[in-house]
């Protein structure tokens, strides 16, 4: 009896669910009223899921890179202008 191959679709569903609970994690901590300077760059959903933003299935490519960049510079100019 062999081993089953997973399914792609099962193992993005299994990223995208993980990553959106630590999305949410990340959100409650930031709006904490005790917690200071703590900012959230919200970069799900950023990068296209066709080839066009990303290297390989890991690293996005350099307009992928640019993409995240710029979430990063607006969330942190929100606290550091």
């Amino acid at each position: 009896m062999g081993v089953a191959n997973p399914d792609p679709n099962d193992e993005f569903l299994v990223v995208k669910t993980v990553m959106q609970l630590f999305a949410a994690m990340l959100n409650r901590i930031a709006e904490d009223a005790n917690v200071e300077k703590f900012v959230v760059a919200p970069t799900q959903g950023t990068l296209s899921p066709d080839d066009s933003d990303w290297q390989n299935e890991i690293h996005p490519s350099s307009a992928g890179f640019a993409k995240i960049a710029t979430k990063f510079q607006v969330a942190l100019a929100s606290i550091f202008p």
